[in-house]
């Protein structure tokens, strides 16, 4: 079904009606369900439109992810939980079930009455059918954010309380800067511009390992071993989801982590899995064991 144009009517989420393309979108039902779904729950979570076309007996109907992870309530990252759940946030506002059939999907245009009479948490889609109000791209991109970091430092102070001399590969901006004028003042010592100091071991521990190299910032900062950039706190959301996405959201965090290697050091394939977990295009297309919470 994914090389089959959209399709309004035969290609449409059973329960809000929006067009999709089949796989790629949603899950078929039933039979495409994640195994260990309920699937009478699921259904009881349906709008009044989703549950008649469950009534349907067919087996060529889709439920779109927004819709199936919204009932559902639930997701399947691997990610140790943070300060925040994704999955609750975006699935706060429950499935309305006193929404009527829809009969007809080119319903195009509604009024703003419409969509205060579907209530403050839903919104009325141009099919007609009533559906949750989800946060915007922005705030699930802040949110994806924020739940990396949490998870990524959650991982760091349990390998600092296991191992008393753990210190991450990466380092902070501050850290980095820190170690970079160190250098450059290391540097003004061997060419007779400063006088020779003490340094610590931890000192001595950095200039072996690091060298500074043509650029501004944290840029300068390299790994003398490999030559590459040092990977900064505050940027890896960004490196690892860069790298992520540029290779078709792929799913394999050693294979994505064998690109980074290239370029950055400091990144390990724990971080790179937190990513992959969290990622909702990934999430809402992976088979995993999903259980609904009964209430």
């Amino acid at each position: 079904m994914k090389g089959v144009p959209v399709q309004a009517g035969r290609h449409a989420c059973m329960n809000c009606a929006v067009p999709m393309h089949g796989g790629l979108c949603g899950h078929e039902y039933p039979d495409g369900l994640p195994e260990g779904v309920n699937i009478e729950l699921l259904v009881s979570r349906l709008s009044q439109h989703g549950q008649h076309m469950a009534l349907q007996d067919r087996n060529d109907s889709l439920l779109c992810f927004i819709c199936f992870n919204a009932a559902t309530a639930t997701h399947s990252s691997k990610s140790p939980s943070g300060d925040g759940d994704i999955a609750t946030k975006l699935t706060a506002a429950p499935l309305p079930t006193d929404v009527p059939i829809a009969t007809d999907f080119n319903t195009s245009q509604h009024t703003s009455s419409d969509r205060e009479s579907a209530g403050a948490n839903t919104n009325v889609s141009d099919f007609g059918i009533a559906v949750p109000a989800f946060p915007s791209i922005a705030e699930c991109d802040a949110e994806f954010r924020m739940q990396f970091y949490s998870n990524l430092d959650k991982r760091v102070r349990e390998s600092q309380k296991n191992t008393k001399l753990f210190r991450p590969l990466f380092k902070t901006r501050e850290e980095a800067m820190e170690i970079i004028k160190l250098l450059s003042e290391w540097d003004g010592i061997s060419t007779g511009k400063r006088k020779r100091v003490h340094h610590s071991k931890q000192e001595y521990r950095y200039r072996d390992k690091y060298v500074l190299h043509h650029g501004s910032g944290t840029n300068a900062l390299r790994h003398r071993e490999t030559g590459v950039r040092v990977a900064i706190y505050e940027d890896m959301f960004d490196v690892i989801y860069d790298a992520h996405v540029g290779m078709g959201h792929a799913r394999t965090a050693r294979n994505i982590l064998n690109e980074l290697k290239n370029e950055w050091f400091g990144i390990i394939q724990a971080d790179v899995q937190l990513i992959v977990d969290l990622c909702q295009n990934c999430v809402g297309n992976t088979r995993g064991s999903v259980h609904l919470k009964h209430h």
